[in-house]
């Protein structure tokens, strides 16, 4: 808690816990687990209450890693190397996205939407991105022809990092526009509605008006 007391601890001694994510009134927390069984990697996602011990839910997926777990407003998500799996707070699947006959790069959820980068079919280096909504449709889609450092949605702006260049879009419209900035950013965080750069020995604050635009694409 905000004294550094500790409010609830668990030893998970037969599974490796590679994500958890704690709820927003700091009162439930998922974990998301694997661990070998009869041969196969298993990805074990359990949702427990600080003042349980033991957990209020737990469901497993045989042959699936897992890349990370979500709070959502409505529920919560989980991203393996097979699946993304949105679920209510009832544990129910309200959406499902497969990822067989892709190569998935990357993934993160942001708040009621899921960023997904692809390799993209046929071009060396390509990435195809994609913005799902929770019940597994899509709301925005672009392919770029370079692979990408990092993405990340702030608002209704999806920002795609690549040596030299910040593109900005905006995800309703679908409009871009692209931005010159130091090959030695590679990562970014945001930071409220603003968006920070980071390279290995410096962060600065994106301003667009302090970088050289370029054509904007619609």
């Amino acid at each position: 808690d905000k004294d550094f007391r500790i409010r609830y601890s668990r030893l998970f001694g037969d599974k490796y816990v590679d994500f958890a994510a704690i709820s927003p009134d700091g009162q439930s927390f998922l974990t998301a687990a694997h661990y070998s069984k009869n041969g196969n990697l298993v990805t074990q996602i359990s949702k427990f209450n600080i003042n349980q011990e033991d957990a209020l839910y737990s469901t497993e997926f045989i042959g699936e890693v897992p890349l990370g777990i979500y709070y959502t407003d409505g529920g919560y998500c989980l991203l393996t190397t097979d699946t993304l799996r949105m679920f209510d707070n009832d544990n129910n699947v309200t959406g499902e996205v497969g990822f067989i006959g892709k190569e998935l790069l990357s993934g993160r959820v942001f708040g009621n939407r899921a960023l997904i980068n692809y390799k993209l079919d046929g071009l060396s280096g390509g990435t195809e991105t994609v913005i799902y909504r929770l019940d597994g449709s899509i709301e925005f889609q672009d392919s770029f022809p370079t692979a990408l450092s990092d993405t990340l949605i702030c608002g209704n702006k999806l920002y795609l990092l690549s040596p030299g260049n910040l593109t900005v879009c905006d995800i309703a419209s679908g409009s871009k526009e692209s931005y010159s900035i130091p090959t030695s950013y590679s990562s970014l965080v945001a930071d409220g509605e603003e968006i920070i750069l980071f390279s290995e020995n410096q962060a600065e604050y994106f301003n667009p008006s302090s970088f050289e635009g370029k054509d904007e694409q619609q």
